[in-house]
């Protein structure tokens, strides 16, 4: 999981950015296990849960419901990347099927399976793509 601080520098009102973590949790990622894995994040850097006024995840239920039982005070927004990309992933899905392509390796022939697009047109997708910005 990665997290990133956001926030306006007090002094010269200018946007900055900082990486505080991004890491593999071993743990579970139940709502829960999220909860102490942000918290434990925020403990390594000193910050403190009611200093942070806000939130932006993606859609996962899981970190909808860790922000709404664990950290109240915040306001949680919805990625807007994440967002489209559902939106992207409706239209295209079942788009690629697996079709059986024979491969001779030596003295044997093996079989794998390849991704073969068979969905919507291009046109079909350049259109969701205007409907879709930024």
């Amino acid at each position: 999981m990665g997290m990133i601080l956001r926030y306006l520098d007090k002094d010269t009102l200018e946007r900055r950015r900082v990486v505080l973590a991004c890491k593999f949790w071993e743990k579970a990622l139940d709502v829960e296990g999220t909860a102490v894995m942000v918290k434990e994040v925020l403990a390594d850097w000193g910050i403190e849960v009611t200093q942070i006024d806000m939130e932006c995840t993606d859609n996962a239920s899981v970190m909808i419901s860790c922000i709404d039982n664990h950290f109240k005070g915040w306001k949680r927004l919805a990625c807007n990347p994440h967002t489209q990309q559902l939106s992207v992933n409706d239209v295209l899905v079942g788009s690629y099927t697996k079709e059986c392509v024979p491969v001779e390796s030596g003295a044997q022939t093996e079989s794998f399976k390849r991704q073969v697009w068979a969905g919507k047109g291009p046109e079909e997708v350049a259109l969701l793509f205007r409907r879709v910005r930024y």
